[in-house]
């Protein structure tokens, strides 16, 4: 069964209700959903992806929403007019999570944050899913998180939101996943990349370190003067069963591939934090790695960062995404 799903449907078209189909299950809608309800916008679907537990997810960036579908049922409905594709409407709605930002002064009470993409977060032990999904505020120079479920002691709801800044203004943060588990000890952070800045980003998804949840810490992979514009990020696939300690990013601009070591980046916030102790560098925070540009000239702009160039069939190419196959080999795609 070949099953097209065409995500071309108007805010106001999730209204239009079909009398003849009831609704399937319980629609779970967070704070906000007013404005998702109302807003006439075009939603721009733009990153979809299944859960832990197979339930399929897509953002909409231009309201600022995630959604979850019932696929089970979409799969049933017929197919309009013959046309090969099946019109999305609210009785396929599961959850509705809002992802923008209560702003006081803004026409009605929100700042869209564009959630250019998403990822979900770690596992805790005895789950078979993750709590919360994570996001980029492409428009809000934020990344955040929302839950997507109750909390099993029922402190937390489902819907609740949070969002933290990035450093540097205008970074424009574009994707995010999750890094990989590497033990106990060594708690899955969130990593993303920030196409305005040249920087790669790490987030903190525990309180661990003196951190808080959401600490940002902003990682330059080269000098300001050589811009990389990094998009698409990946953890490395394991090797023998094993976990590793590195992520890999798309350079659009360089048309490259790099990678970036997760221990080193730890190494270099701690050294940073003693530095700050020791009254060598301001006791405040500013959430940015520091960073050697003497090693650059090694085809590393630190120690955390090594770039790889791939050849170009054209001059104007420019690289996108990139991906693992089963065997650990990386495959990219370009275009111009």
């Amino acid at each position: 069964l070949t099953l097209t799903l065409t995500l071309t449907l108007t805010l106001t078209l999730t209204l239009t209700l079909t009398p003849a189909l009831p609704l399937p299950l319980t629609l779970t809608l967070t704070p906000g959903y007013a404005q998702f309800e109302n807003d006439s916008t075009k939603v721009q679907p733009h990153t979809m992806d299944f859960d832990y537990n197979g339930k399929m997810w897509i953002g909409l960036e231009l309201p600022g929403v995630m959604i979850q579908l019932d696929v089970d049922a979409l799969s049933k409905k017929e197919q309009v007019d013959g046309e090969g594709y099946t019109l999305i409407t609210k009785e396929d709605l599961v959850s509705v999570c809002i992802v923008n930002l209560a702003a006081a002064g803004v026409p009605g009470g929100w700042l869209k944050t564009r959630p250019h993409a998403f990822c979900f977060g770690f596992v805790d032990e005895g789950q078979k899913s993750s709590d919360y999904i994570w996001f980029t505020g492409k428009l809000t120079n934020t990344v955040g998180r929302v839950r997507i479920v109750d909390s099993k002691c029922g402190k937390h709801k489902a819907g609740e939101l949070e969002h933290f800044m990035l450093p540097t203004l205008g970074a424009v943060p574009i994707y995010l996943m999750l890094g990989p588990d590497l033990g106990p000890d060594r708690p899955q952070d969130v990593w993303g990349t920030c196409v305005a800045n040249n920087n790669v980003f790490r987030v903190t998804t525990r309180e661990r370190d003196g951190l808080p949840v959401g600490h940002v810490t902003e990682i330059p992979i080269t000098p300001k003067a050589a811009s990389r514009k990094p998009i698409a990020i990946k953890p490395a696939p394991p090797i023998n069963g094993k976990h590793m300690p590195y992520m890999w990013f798309s350079c659009e601009a360089g048309h490259s591939v790099a990678r970036i070591d997760i221990n080193e980046v730890q190494d270099l916030v701690e050294a940073k934090r003693k530095a700050q102790e020791s009254g060598e560098l301001p006791a405040r925070d500013d959430g940015r790695c520091m960073c050697s540009k003497s090693l650059y000239s090694a085809g590393t702009f630190n120690k955390a960062v090594l770039e790889f160039d791939v050849p170009m069939t054209q001059p104007n190419m420019k690289l996108a995404g990139l991906a693992f196959d089963k065997d650990g080999n990386m495959w990219t795609q370009s275009c111009d």
